[in-house]
């Protein structure tokens, strides 16, 4: 996961990147994991998540 330009880890499950938002001051219902807009998903997305 990456914030600007500065990487600050991996989300290895949905819960991850809701976490991080939430610790941001940002409630999940504000932000839809499928907005391309704020997120990029490499590898993976909302509904795919890879052991």
């Amino acid at each position: 996961m990456t914030i600007e330009d500065s990487v600050i880890g991996r989300a290895y499950s949905v819960d991850e990147p809701i976490q991080l938002l939430r610790g941001l001051g940002l409630a999940f219902g504000e932000v839809s994991l499928y907005d391309s807009t704020l997120i990029e998903w490499v590898g993976g997305g909302p509904d795919a998540w890879h052991a």
